[in-house]
């Protein structure tokens, strides 16, 4: 009976177990997630630190970490200071202009407004709310997720005049005035301000729409003409490039990490090989500390100590036993010899009853040698599960034993290939030194292939929409000042990003592939200036962009006759920053004057 229920125990405990390690094998399956929908794949922020999920952070059970948007729908999250909310009330209608493209509109409605202001930024003291507008435009493929914009909400603002704010002198309260041009003078006109932004005022006053204004400090009995820079106009070629920066990066490169150590997480770096060192494989490049692991071994090598002795003890004891046993079973043998052989005896020459006992002694003896083989059997069975424990208990600690060891040698890091030793920066541009904390699957330094180097680099929101896969690119590292490196661009992003974690300004990833690589100077991480070629035009005329003056959405240049100035308007084309392509108005060898005056018009409000 004993060693039915020891084994109904053991029956318990490997049912158990074997629920337990299907358990654990679902939870595994679950550590690995699948994509429910095709789409863009968005990390979401990390709320301790401000930045976006990367590899190796910490997690908790429900967080969203990354979202798959559904693009043929856009929203656009604006923030609204205080002072603007209220205005908001009655607002339906909104524009929405891309940072990236400026010069298209699109159409979007208020969706709803927030019951309260929220913190900007985490741990920041400026509240602002977040408005959602829904974008109602039937092609979407410009909107990309992190895109920067600009809503504009109508509002009912009355009737008056929108004016330059650089041509308003403020006064007292809501007053000003404007100075209006008037052949070779001005007038000053007052006005009275009734709402402003940071680039235009709407003013009540005796004003006209269309009337010339000049800014405060303007003077107008300069004359004109005198002390000009004057230019001659004459055909160039010209290239129209957008800037940008970047690093070098390896395209293939081993990640160094910690060892990947059972119930060890974390890890202290004891030593580490100097950063831009040519190491060869085989060659130690990272120690860490081994104390824990230390301690770990010993306290296995003492459990397991402790199993073995409890396993000699018991086989002693066991021993024993069996003997013990062996030596009744025999004494019972003999005894139901005996006991057979008297009642053949007593079966001959006896009465009756002697007969009788002799039966019964006989069948007690047979009896007594049954029980006891079973009890043999018994002992054996259970000395067996009971060695199979202890046994197995062994070869777990045997194996906790060489786990350990295996994570001692796992902790001193050979090169796995030759090559220059690059330090990993963190998330905070903090790269790793001795004494240094780490975890589990952080890359703390990488051994790029220097023939793969590529330049991984940004552009400005605003000049995103000029770029694209296969324009040509200039790039000069700071490091190799005597020398100019050329090639294309081989992969454009398809979202936003922010320029770095100290840098919230959105910016376009994009990767380019080098013509030519100069791999004794050219090392992972050096700093890049890039010019993006994104069109190039022949003989054609061009003026710089200081001598247009714009005035009703058409451009004038001043052009010289003789000792006279004619102000002419001409049609512009394109223009990279500097000088502008003139499509009409102007001739080769005409000079038109080097400075402008500043001038600006007034515009009816629609209310």
């Amino acid at each position: 009976k004993g060693s039915k229920a020891e084994l109904d125990v053991v029956r318990l405990d490997y049912e158990q177990a074997d629920l337990d390690l299907k358990r654990l094998q679902s939870d595994l399956s679950k550590m690995t997630i699948h994509a429910p929908t095709q789409g863009l794949v968005l990390c979401n922020e990390n709320w301790q630190s401000g930045r976006k999920f990367q590899k190796g952070d910490t997690v908790w059970d429900g967080f969203p970490l990354v979202s798959l948007p559904d693009l043929t729908e856009i929203q656009v999250l604006a923030y609204v200071h205080n002072q603007d909310f209220p205005r908001l009330r009655n607002a339906a209608a909104a524009e929405v202009v891309l940072d990236s493209t400026p010069a298209r509109v699109y159409p979007a409605v208020l969706t709803s407004l927030p019951q309260a202001a929220t913190p900007y930024r985490p741990r920041s003291e400026l509240k602002v709310f977040r408005v959602l507008f829904d974008v109602r435009e039937t092609d979407t493929s410009a909107f990309k997720p992190g895109m920067t914009a600009r809503v504009r909400v109508p509002v009912t603002s009355g009737s008056g005049l929108l004016v330059p704010r650089i041509a308003v002198t403020p006064g007292s309260r809501d007053q000003g005035s404007v100075r209006v041009r008037a052949g070779n003078s001005s007038s000053t006109v007052a006005v009275r301000i009734v709402q402003a932004n940071e680039q235009e005022v709407l003013v009540e006053g005796n004003l006209k729409d269309g009337q010339e204004l000049l800014p405060a400090a303007h003077d107008p009995n300069r004359k004109r003409g005198t002390q000009e820079d004057w230019i001659t106009v004459k055909k160039e070629d010209l290239t129209f490039g957008v800037s940008g920066s970047g690093q070098l990066q390896a395209a293939q490169a081993v990640e160094i990490r910690p060892p990947n150590l059972r119930d060890f997480h974390r890890f202290k770096i004891a030593s580490m090989v100097e950063e831009g060192k040519q190491v060869k494989q085989g060659e130690p490049i990272l120690d860490f500390d081994k104390s824990e692991v230390t301690k770990r071994l010993t306290d296995e090598n003492a459990s397991l100590a402790k199993v073995k002795e409890e396993r000699e003890k018991t086989q002693a004891s066991l021993e024993v036993q069996r003997k013990d046993l062996e030596l009744q079973l025999e004494e019972a043998r003999v005894q139901k010899e005996k006991a057979v052989n008297k009642l053949t005896e007593a079966r001959e020459f006896e009465s009756n009853l002697k007969v009788k006992t002799a039966e019964y002694e006989a069948e007690y003896a047979t009896n007594r040698v049954e029980m006891l083989e079973k009890k043999m059997s018994a002992v054996n069975r259970h000395a067996d599960l009971q060695l199979k424990i202890l046994n197995d208990r062994i070869a777990f600690y045997q194996n906790r034993v060489k786990l350990a060891n295996d994570g001692l040698e796992a902790l001193s890091i050979k090169a796995p290939t030759s090559g220059v030793v690059i330090y990993k920066p963190n998330w905070n541009n903090e790269k790793k030194q001795v004494g240094s904390d780490c975890w589990t699957m952080e890359t703390i330094m990488t051994l790029p292939d220097l023939n793969t180097l590529l330049i991984e680099g940004q552009v400005a929101e605003v000049d995103a929409g000029k770029v694209k896969v296969g324009q040509r690119i200039s790039a000069s590292l700071d490091a190799i000042p005597d020398r100019t490196f050329e090639g294309e661009i081989s992969e454009v992003s398809t979202i936003f990003t922010e320029a770095s974690f100290d840098r919230p300004i959105k910016v376009l990833q994009i990767k380019a592939k080098l013509d030519g690589l100069d791999l004794k100077r050219m090392r992972p991480g050096m700093v890049t200036r890039l010019e993006i070629i994104v069109d190039r035009v022949r003989n054609v005329l061009a003026v710089p962009l200081s001598v247009i003056e714009v005035e009703g959405g058409r451009s004038f240049v001043r052009v010289k006759k003789g000792d006279q100035v004619e102000r002419r308007a001409v049609q512009l084309g394109k223009n990279n920053g500097i000088v502008a392509v003139v499509s009409s108005g102007l001739a080769e060898g005409e000079q038109v004057a080097g400075k402008r005056p500043e001038a600006e018009t007034t515009k009816s409000s629609g209310g």
